[in-house]
């Protein structure tokens, strides 16, 4: 059972898009480096659904295989560079995990 993790971030003012890439690259190298974590993707939402969005102006969606994998994903991503770049960059997320 393959588990979606969806993570939606509100960015600070002033976030830069170098910044953002940084962001997706820190979040892509987990690939590899969390077992069960087969892919990860992350970025804006479309221009012609962001005002639909309510002001969450970046997300992830990452694919793993169950939910050891999710847990140990969780714990890599939580970790103090993650979390540094989160108070740096973030003002708020919104997770959302559901199963397929």
């Amino acid at each position: 059972m393959a588990i979606y993790h969806v993570v939606l971030f509100k960015l600070k003012d002033g976030v830069s898009n170098d910044q953002l890439k940084e962001l997706v690259a820190t979040a892509k190298g987990l690939i590899g480096r969390v077992p069960g974590l087969t892919s990860l993707e992350a970025n804006k939402p479309l221009p012609s659904s962001a005002a639909a969005a309510q002001g969450y102006n970046a997300g992830i969606v990452a694919v793993l295989e169950d939910e050891a994998a999710l847990a140990a994903y969780n714990e890599k991503s939580n970790g103090a560079t993650a979390q540094k770049w989160r108070e740096e960059l973030v003002d708020s997320t919104l997770v959302y995990d559901l199963s397929y």
